[in-house]
């Protein structure tokens, strides 16, 4: 009983806080304002992070799920919370930000219990084991899902989107190999996210979002959602396996690995924004917001169901790796020519401007 009930601690107290804080937002300096880059319309509050964010660590601390996770994981929350609100209310630098992710990584790898000491049969039917590199890889994945959510935050209701399809589908993992706690944070989670998403996804008759993720919360989810991936897939009644985990996290990870790939290549720095993103290209083939967030969305569901029914069927790691580098690859070489063909019309249409 715990699991729907924390589902609905998360829901409701995630959605009156968000109400409560929207009105404080001013006065805390959590707006987002449009200019540059962001065509958003009018001061929007970047509460939406800092609400489910809190509301975890308070549930996190009153049930702790009988102690079975470790307080260090509840420390590398507060730690990413204080660095997306710093950065939420005035820009921190790109060092500092990874300095504060590494370091919550770090905590949660070395302290909490969520180590990748293996990658599954992943090569071939050997398990390929980390020994010495296991924390510095565990802390290598965790900060690269954080980004991962980060960047896929471009359009109303996407990254909060892609998030509750991921916690869903680890939470039927969690549920079947019996991991309540496990269960009970994904449960919580997804809970957050509905209430977030009523204030922020595209909905009949309201024309913009009313709050923002803001980078407290995205980097709050990604973190969670990697403590579920690694807790499934090294717990010694495993869930799930490490590439399991990579295809239900496949969308926002494979758009960021092309999106940096892209920009070292042309010499650019791998964290200088741009508008290559995946939601990006689908809006400059026509395609609407709200249509392009749900095709996002259904692909992300479809390759977590894919995933965890290979994993269902014994279908070895190796293969589901092999199958994936080449989705991957066809992913990459089909964003990057929509991305160069967008780019063409871009200066053309600037060189036409009178």
């Amino acid at each position: 009983m715990r699991a729907p009930f924390l589902f609905l601690i998360g829901l409701s107290a995630t959605a009156l806080l968000i109400a409560a804080l929207m009105r404080l937002a001013p006065r805390l300096g959590l707006l987002d304002l449009p200019g540059g880059r962001k065509r958003h319309e009018g001061a929007v509050p970047l509460v939406g992070g800092l609400a489910m964010g809190a509301v975890f660590l308070a549930c996190f601390g009153i049930f702790r799920v009988d102690g079975e996770v470790s307080l260090w994981f509840g420390a590398a929350v507060a730690i990413v919370l204080v660095c997306g609100v710093l950065d939420d209310y005035r820009e921190l630098g790109s060092m500092a930000k990874f300095g504060f992710q590494i370091l919550a990584a770090w905590v949660l790898a070395q302290f909490g219990g969520a180590t990748l000491t293996h990658l599954g049969e992943l090569l071939s039917a050997e398990r390929l084991s980390l020994g010495i590199a296991a924390i510095p890889f565990t802390v290598f994945a965790i900060v690269g899902v954080m980004n991962a959510v980060n960047m896929a935050d471009g359009q109303d209701g996407l990254a909060g989107g892609l998030a509750l399809v991921a916690a869903g589908w680890f939470g039927a993992a969690a549920a079947l190999a019996g991991d309540g706690p496990a269960l009970w944070v994904a449960c919580l989670l997804s809970g957050q996210l509905l209430a977030f998403l009523g204030f922020n996804a595209p909905l009949p008759g309201r024309s913009r979002a009313l709050v923002f993720l803001g980078d407290a919360g995205s980097l709050f989810l990604g973190l969670v959602l990697a403590w579920l991936a690694i807790r499934l897939s090294t717990q010694p009644q495993a869930g799930l396996s490490p590439i399991t985990a990579v295809w239900i996290l496949g969308i926002p990870l494979a758009d960021t690995v092309a999106l940096i790939l892209r920009r070292l290549l042309r010499g650019r720095s791998p964290f200088r924004p741009d508008t290559e993103h995946l939601h990006h290209l689908l809006l400059t083939r026509g395609i609407g917001r709200p249509a392009a967030t749900a095709l996002m969305l259904g692909a992300s569901a479809a390759m977590g169901a894919a995933g965890l029914a290979a994993e269902r069927a014994d279908i070895p790691d190796f293969v589901m790796f092999y199958i994936y580098g080449a989705l991957w690859i066809v992913y990459y070489l089909t964003t990057s020519a929509a991305g160069a063909n967008a780019r063409r019309m871009a200066d053309r249409a600037e060189l036409s401007t009178p």
